[in-house]
């Protein structure tokens, strides 16, 4: 056998028949392009007002972090002036995003003491349209500063209308305040006529504040359909603390089939913008927590059976002598390869090729399966080399083993299907595939 044996490795998506017919330019196109997901953030700025607004340094920090969402809670805004969250607004909208604006809605000064804070929501009406807004009432007195929501309706997301709820947790009554969240779940649903509704903001649910078993008492921990996206273990403090105080929370499937897999996360500002630990704590003792929201799909792409598909092609020929063992393929499959079909292909009347396949394969089990073909025929079909390429491939390419492609519903079950393909007329080669479908 030849050495120095190349491995020629071609990936592709194919949607059968998708464009057929079309007529014109690239630009026909963009009919099937999906809407872009929204970004959705919270943020702590640590006592925000005129003295951390006048910091030159802090405030174009601020602007960078701000100007990656689309829509945005700021808690702790202490400004008794009421005007620097405003100015805050219009320099960001005048250096980022100048097609796209912020508009601001903002609370009243909330709190029992006179230390007041409001809450504010920056969203950009490109993406979302604000219907409504609502300081809960909290008959009970039960929040130090109550709850303050909005809803939003839009065109570009799957679900019409959906509501926010934030809230900055008074520290020293956090499972009291917590406690309640069901209640004003309940309460701001029904108000705004949505289910789908977001919980967010500096719940201070972790560490000193709040124990583990209370946590665990919470009724929105106990009641299954909450889902705490940032988990207990993530740190959304500037500080050493490591705490999970900032919270993302959703109820309901609608969130989780909207959600995309890998965007819920804390911003670590500090890192990102390589701040010093000064600035950064100066910008805020809080990151941002954040995620994002898939765009309003064209479902008319699925119907298409998109696969992905990878082929492990090798250039080496495989002597004339060793022709039986192609034949074989066919002509012992159930001796041979017993798990696996093959068919022989005719051009004009020669039989030209033969391919092996076998359906519905584990990913985790697909360089075994073809190691196994390998040893089937005495090692005179395919190659170590080209096997390991293949395993290569796959253990660097996540879509074969968890795959997302934004707009599609993809099987989370990762089966894949595995053909080998050898030539029956000079020269003789074999290549094998990997594929998957994608819908």
């Amino acid at each position: 056998m030849a050495t120095g044996m190349k491995r020629v490795v071609l990936a592709g998506i194919f949607l059968a028949g998708l464009f057929s017919g079309v007529e014109g330019g690239v630009s026909e196109l963009d009919s099937y392009i999906d809407k872009r997901p929204i970004k959705i953030g919270a943020f702590n700025i640590q006592i925000f007002g005129e003295t951390t607004y006048l910091k030159e340094d802090v405030r174009r920090e601020l602007i960078k972090i701000l100007s990656r969402y689309d829509i945005v809670l700021v808690q702790e805004i202490r400004d008794s002036s009421q005007i620097y969250i405003s100015l805050l607004v219009d320099e960001i909208n005048q250096f980022t995003r100048q097609d796209e604006p912020f508009s601001l809605v903002v609370s009243e000064r909330l709190g029992r003491s006179n230390s007041k804070e409001q809450y504010a929501f920056l969203y950009r009406k490109k993406y979302v349209e604000l219907l409504d807004t609502y300081t809960y009432e909290d008959p009970n007195d039960v929040f130090e500063r109550p709850p303050y929501c909005v809803k939003f309706c839009s065109d570009v997301l799957d679900f019409d209308e959906f509501g926010i709820i934030g809230l900055h947790a008074k520290p020293e009554d956090v499972f009291n305040e917590l406690n309640a969240l069901d209640k004003v779940y309940q309460t701001v649903s029904d108000r705004f006529g949505v289910s789908n509704i977001l919980i967010a903001g500096d719940l201070n649910a972790d560490c000193s504040y709040i124990s583990p078993s209370q946590l665990a008492a919470l009724s929105i921990r106990r009641d299954p359909s909450y889902q705490w996206l940032i988990n207990d273990h993530q740190d959304t403090t500037v500080s050493s603390s490591g705490c999970a105080y900032d919270r993302l929370i959703v109820k309901g499937d609608a969130w989780q089939k909207a959600i995309i897999p890998d965007s819920v996360k804390v911003f670590y500002h500090d890192d990102e913008y390589q701040l010093s630990e000064e600035l950064a704590l100066d910008v805020s003792d809080h990151y941002v927590v954040e995620m994002q929201i898939r765009g309003k799909c064209n479902r008319n792409l699925e119907r298409h059976s998109p696969r992905l598909s990878v082929t492990v092609a090798d250039d080496r020929t495989i002597p004339s002598a060793d022709l039986s063992y192609i034949r074989y393929i066919y002509q012992k499959t159930d001796e041979k390869i017993p798990s696996w079909n093959a068919q022989v292909y005719k051009i004009d009347t020669r039989m030209n090729y033969v391919i092996a396949t076998k359906s519905n394969v584990d990913v985790t089990n697909a360089v075994e399966e073809f190691f196994s073909f390998y040893e089937a025929f005495d090692r005179k079909l395919l190659s170590l080399e080209s096997i390991a390429a293949v395993r290569k491939i796959q253990e660097g390419f996540r879509s074969f083993h968890d795959p997302y492609v934004y707009c599609m519903d993809t099987h989370r079950v990762s089966l894949v299907d595995l053909s080998v393909t050898c030539s029956l007329v000079e020269p003789l080669t074999c290549k094998m595939d990997v594929s998957r479908s994608l819908s």
